[in-house]
């Protein structure tokens, strides 16, 4: 079996994401057993967005656990199963005038939020992935477009088909952390403006949350689609430009 070392080294080397691709661990609560061994865990110093969380361990390599007491997203905790959905979010109010010019429109987009569980957990562990001494629930991946091509193509080496993702331009913390969990499944998540303000995204951009027990699978398949010649970067086509010819020119 391969170490969480060499899934991490396979991944720098196939799709070369700029930041660290990081397990994601749902916890009971913050003293949950599974901490055991993780080494120096850093906690938030004030209430911050979960989504920081999730930057803190892809930025800087942070182990870092953040509870719901530390959080001040109202819609990532109730994705995350931290909270029950409050009758703000479930009536469409939180959303009506700000995404959606009805409350009809508001409670039927708040609806389609995957959201865990409620109250199913409470704290959440996020680390790079080789930093994990026992397995994470999921892996979350950033990066570019092409890159994200790259991480279908893996996921889609064994089995084929075709993976379908969802978004409502809100809470991506939900399409990646949430709807992976829940489908076990990979799936692509356009960051949300919360993530962009707070989480410092760049407008490049998306994420892929993975099962952990399809990392090994979606690298192989990397793997293999590297090697029949599908690869990242992508290499551009160098030929003559004939352009130059037509402007070049004719007496000398």
């Amino acid at each position: 079996m391969e170490t969480k070392k060499e899934y991490m080294a396979k991944l720098n080397e196939l799709i070369r994401p700029k930041t660290f691709p990081i397990g994601i661990k749902l916890l009971k609560n913050a003293d949950d057993e599974y901490i055991n061994g993780m080494g120096r865990i850093r906690r938030p110093e004030e209430e911050i967005a979960i989504c920081q969380i999730f930057s803190y361990a892809r930025l800087y390599g942070w182990t870092i656990l953040g509870t719901k007491e530390d959080n001040l997203c109202p819609v990532g905790e109730v994705a995350l199963g931290f909270a029950k959905t409050p009758t703000s979010m479930s009536s469409g109010a939180m959303f009506y005038g700000r995404y959606q010019g009805s409350l009809d429109a508001a409670k039927k987009m708040s609806e389609t939020i995957p959201r865990i569980k409620e109250e199913e957990f409470s704290a959440i562990l996020a680390a790079p992935l080789d930093r994990f001494k026992l397995d994470p629930d999921l892996v979350l991946i950033y990066g570019n477009s092409a890159q994200m091509m790259r991480l279908i193509h893996g996921a889609l080496w064994k089995d084929g088909g075709r993976l379908y993702f969802g978004s409502s331009g809100e809470a991506v913390c939900a399409d990646s952390v949430a709807q992976t969990y829940i489908t076990q499944k990979p799936q692509l998540g356009i960051p949300c403006y919360g993530e962009r303000r707070f989480g410092i995204l760049g407008d490049d951009e998306l994420v892929m949350g993975i099962p952990y027990g399809m990392i090994g699978d979606v690298i192989k398949g990397l793997e293999k689609t590297h090697k029949s010649g599908t690869r990242y970067p992508i290499p551009v086509q160098l030929s003559t430009p004939k352009v130059f010819l037509m402007l070049k020119p004719k007496d000398k």
